[in-house]
């Protein structure tokens, strides 16, 4: 390997269940739940089943048109047992803790997997959340230099718009000035090309296995204790899972070296803590080493708000976004100044009897 290139071998370990979404969502006809765990079928094999059967355009009706039936009732009208559909299950799913409001629709999230149908975590995923972190600690070291940019943040706030692209641009402002800086590209600072972070690659992690699933229930949780159950499911990589992938670092390109993410994640960790999950009763402090990957972690371990606006500031900053979002009144976000704390909830989830932060995991360098 060429001497300026750095290779580390990285372990993530997850101390609360890790949700990557695949972007898919489901069906209540392609699963079956039962004896504490999902069964997700293989809806070709599954069709086979019944084609055998005689049954295969009643199935075809009901798997196509039918909204009102699940797979279970489905099977029960037919007098098919689940053992009969044995060889039709594709994989199961441990449930952990799930408390559903009967009535209503349970959404079961997939997550991400490979060709071979095995969980993985994108490097994408991993680099995401990086950049986050470096992004936070290089405001706090260099604050004088987005003096501009938190007044241009706002402007935009008090002129609102979509919550898609809301501050889209300014965001992009701030990672132009901490980022671009490789000069190849000097009338467009912000073209990607000028990205010191180009220089940082993160691999695709090791394949994991189905046995490192289990499907957890999203519970918000708020700052006064209460907590709502939510009828949304995520398959997640449950806690004590070790995921490992490689990190390679152009020294020509970025800046960043091995000490430097490392201080990173304990700045982001102690911002984190001071500035939201300390004031949740029920949390102890997130870990030095401790990092936010994935879907569900919430709306501050993915934004340098706190980093760059400071706590007091930071809430009512925080506080606009949703008002100029439109987020719906029910999260009564103006209390958020009272309370001390916005948003007033934390994304978790419980795991046989534990509560836990969704998406916490450990950074170590092997």
């Amino acid at each position: 390997m060429k001497e300026y290139l750095r290779e580390y071998d990285v372990e993530l370990e997850t101390i609360g269940p890790l949700f990557i979404g695949s972007g898919y969502e489901l069906n209540k006809k392609e699963y079956l739940f039962g004896n504490d765990e999902i069964k997700v079928m293989d809806i070709p094999r599954l069709f086979s089943f019944f084609e055998k059967k005689g049954l295969r355009n009643r199935f075809e009706s009901f798997f196509l048109d039918d909204v009102r039936k699940d797979l279970f009732r489905f099977l029960r009208e037919n007098s098919i047992r689940i053992d009969d559909v044995s060889d039709c299950i594709k994989y199961r799913i441990r449930q952990s803790d799930t408390s559903l409001e009967r009535g209503k629709p349970a959404a079961v999230m997939e997550f991400v997997k490979d060709p071979y149908g095995l969980p993985y975590i994108p490097g994408s995923s991993i680099k995401g959340m990086l950049r986050t972190i470096l992004l936070a600690s290089e405001i706090a070291l260099h604050d004088n230099q987005y003096v501009a940019n938190k007044e241009k943040i706002r402007d935009s706030l008090y002129r609102g718009g979509n919550r898609n692209t809301l501050l889209r641009k300014e965001v992009k402002d701030i990672e132009a000035t901490a980022f671009h800086k490789l000069g190849r590209n000097k009338e467009k600072k912000d073209d990607s090309v000028n990205d010191v972070l180009s220089g940082l690659v993160i691999s695709d992690s090791q394949p994991l296995n189905l046995d490192d699933l289990v499907l957890c229930q999203r519970v918000e949780y708020h700052v006064d204790g209460e907590e709502k159950h939510l009828n949304l499911l995520r398959e997640c990589i449950k806690p004590g899972t070790k995921i490992h992938f490689k990190m390679t670092i152009d020294s020509l390109i970025c800046p960043y070296g091995k000490e430097d993410i490392i201080n990173a994640i304990r700045f982001f960790n102690k911002n984190y803590n001071e500035m939201f999950r300390d004031v949740f009763p029920k949390f102890t402090p997130g870990k030095t080493d401790s990092v936010y990957l994935g879907g569900g972690t919430g709306f501050v371990s993915k934004t340098v708000i706190y980093p760059l606006f400071g706590k007091r500031n930071g809430i009512d900053v925080t506080v606009n976004v949703f008002g100029a979002t439109k987020v719906p009144r029910n999260h009564k976000h103006n209390l958020d100044r009272q309370i001390g704390v916005s948003p007033h909830i934390l994304k978790m989830t419980y795991y046989y009897g534990k509560m836990f932060h969704m998406g916490e995991c450990r950074w170590r360098f092997c």
